[in-house]
């Protein structure tokens, strides 16, 4: 599975690398059964909202955001 590319000494996560993992992780928040294990998933969540918004811009991130919570919050 190719998860990233260089640019100019850079790593760039792929697109959908990234969806697949902000996909699992919304999963651990919703089964997390402890509020560590969900605050863990949230974190995770955050650092790939982070990325994606670097890479792709913010209105990306907000279409993943609905996608997997549609438009709820975590």
């Amino acid at each position: 599975m190719r998860w990233c590319y260089h640019r100019e000494s850079e790593v760039i996560m792929d697109k959908k690398y990234i969806e697949n993992q902000y996909h699992l992780a919304v999963l651990d928040f919703q089964t997390a059964r402890s509020e560590e294990a969900q605050w863990e998933a949230r974190k995770t969540m955050a650092r790939l909202e982070q990325i994606a918004a670097q890479e792709y811009g913010f209105e990306y991130v907000d279409d993943l955001h609905e996608r997997e919570l549609g438009g709820g919050r975590v």
